[in-house]
């Protein structure tokens, strides 16, 4: 019996010094959720995620109220799919988005494009939340008698908490834009174009001929646009077709208004 009690004593003190010295899992540390740095913080509005959606946008969900689907439009060698915005809390401005959206797509449709003429549009959601829509309309021509295909965008930037159509010129500050096209810096290159080529395209600009085209950006086709994807703001501006037709950039926080 004395040996039985001495055996369990020390099986009971090995299983003691086994656990003691197994290392424990450490717990990870709680992040805190910090704002991304360099992110954009536009005025009124909470950091939006991306959505990124091409053509018909997901069902609707518990934080947004409204949803984008898609328009079709077909005829020939014209073949258009646009957004359109439903359910939308404030009817009002759901119309007035809707009537802009359908304007941008069919402009001059039956004007300037015949039976072989190529026209092609489509879309891409690049914020949707409850403060902010920002879609991207991307587009592709070729008419008879031009000397090459051209490809284009246009936008809308909607804020939701002001129920209003935003424009570049909102919330940007334009003359320090066109400060730093002109010296290379504060912004970001997405398209992937020559980049030197870029910048002699842009130096060759002053100032002020780049700050009036920033006045009238997102006033429709053939002017520039802009449109806010994961938090930072993107403007697209009209190149020679030699430079891609459009260059994408993305500006710093520092060019918007506080």
């Amino acid at each position: 019996m004395g040996r039985k009690c001495l055996l369990m004593l020390c099986l009971w003190a090995i299983l003691f010094c086994l656990t003691a010295c197994t290392p424990q899992a450490e717990t990870p540390p709680v992040e805190e959720n910090l704002p991304v740095q360099g992110e954009a913080q536009l005025p009124g509005y909470l950091p939006s995620e991306p959505n990124g959606t091409e053509m018909e946008n997901q069902p609707l969900s518990t934080e947004e109220s409204y949803r984008i689907v898609s328009k079709q439009y077909s005829r020939d060698m014209v073949a258009l799919n646009y957004p359109q915005i439903e359910n939308l809390a404030n009817v009002e401005l759901q119309n007035a988005c809707n009537r802009i959206l359908e304007d941008l797509a069919l402009q001059d449709v039956d004007e300037n494009y015949g039976p072989d003429d190529t026209y092609e549009l489509n879309y891409v959601v690049m914020s949707q939340s409850p403060e902010l829509i920002s879609i991207l309309l991307k587009g592709y021509r070729n008419t008879s008698g031009s000397a090459y295909p051209s490809a284009f965008v246009y936008s809308l930037n909607v804020d939701l908490l002001q129920g209003e159509v935003v424009a570049l010129p909102d919330f940007a500050d334009v003359e320090a834009i066109a400060a730093a096209l002109l010296s290379g810096e504060n912004y970001t290159q997405v398209s992937d174009l020559d980049p030197e080529a870029v910048s002699e395209y842009l130096e060759a600009k002053t100032k002020e001929d780049l700050v009036a085209e920033l006045n009238r950006f997102d006033s429709g086709l053939g002017e520039g646009c802009s449109y806010i994807h994961e938090g930072q703001v993107h403007i697209c501006l009209p190149v020679p077709h030699a430079l891609g037709d459009y260059l994408d950039l993305i500006i710093d926080p520092s060019l918007l208004w506080a």
